[in-house]
């Protein structure tokens, strides 16, 4: 079993709602949250929701201390530059998922630069990067 953090900012809680309780709530009870929620799911689930959850939870598979490279291998290819930030945050994102991640179109410049100090970034993935970056932007590559 995994447990996940979401963030209840993604989770879109008016046009997606969740089921919280077996009977309605009233109207005038509006559903606020800041902050997580927990989630705990099968580890035989994580490689179906890395690859079909809603954003909030691959934000959450991406940043999980129990990342496995499987998984980061599912997640480096994500839509989603916020999944592939958070993969560029977690110190267990294996060096080639860090690879994919560098040649996936929707990663952002802040994320390319998080795969660049990761601490499982070769010298020739940094040095890459550092050329990428400083191709598109000579002050980003600092």
């Amino acid at each position: 079993m995994t447990t996940l953090l979401l963030n209840a900012d993604l989770l879109f809680l008016k046009q997606y709602p969740m089921v919280l309780a077996t009977q309605p709530l009233p109207d005038s009870d509006p559903l606020q949250t800041n902050g997580f929620f927990r989630l705990t799911v099968s580890d035989d689930a994580l490689p179906l929701l890395a690859q079909s959850g809603t954003l909030a939870v691959r934000e959450a598979l991406a940043y999980n201390n129990r990342l496995n490279t499987a998984l980061a291998l599912i997640l480096a290819d994500d839509a989603d530059d916020r999944v592939l930030y958070a993969l560029a945050r977690n110190p267990r994102t294996p060096l080639v998922a860090l690879e994919n991640l560098t040649h996936n179109p929707h990663a952002s410049q802040q994320t390319l630069q998080a795969v660049r100090h990761h601490r499982h970034c070769s010298q020739t993935l940094y040095d890459t990067l550092t050329h990428q970056l400083q191709a598109t932007d000579p002050t980003a590559a600092s």
